[in-house]
C-alpha cells in the first residue's frame, strides 16, 4: 500500500505514512483544496462543488469533499469544510 501512495511521486515516506493511517488516503488532488482550506480556514459547498471564499471556481467536487470527511481530512458544518489537524498537516 505505501508503494502505490509513492507512485504519485508528491508523497514523502511520512505524509505517504499519515495517509495510510486514514480510512481513506490522500491523494494528489485533495492537496490544492486542503492548501486552499488552511490558508482561508474554510471552503464553501455551492449546488455544483466546493470554493474557497470568494472563489468563482470550483476547488473540488462535491463527492471529493466527502470522501475528504469521511477520511478525517476535513470536517463538515452546514455548507462549510473546514480542516480537520489532520488535514492542516497535510496541506504543509
Amino acid at each position: 500500500m505505501l508503494v502505490a501512495a509513492l507512485r504519485f511521486g508528491t508523497f514523502t515516506i511520512a505524509r505517504a505514512w499519515q495517509a495510510m493511517t486514514s480510512s481513506i488516503i490522500l491523494i494528489p488532488g485533495m492537496l490544492k483544496p486542503l492548501r486552499l482550506a488552511r490558508v482561508y480556514g474554510f471552503l464553501v459547498e455551492r449546488g455544483d462543488g466546493v470554493y474557497h471564499p470568494g472563489g468563482g471556481q470550483p476547488v473540488c467536487s462535491l463527492r471529493l469533499a466527502q470522501k475528504m470527511v469521511e477520511g478525517g481530512w476535513l470536517v463538515k458544518h452546514g455548507q462549510r469544510y473546514e480542516p480537520t489537524e489532520q488535514g492542516l498537516k497535510a496541506a504543509e
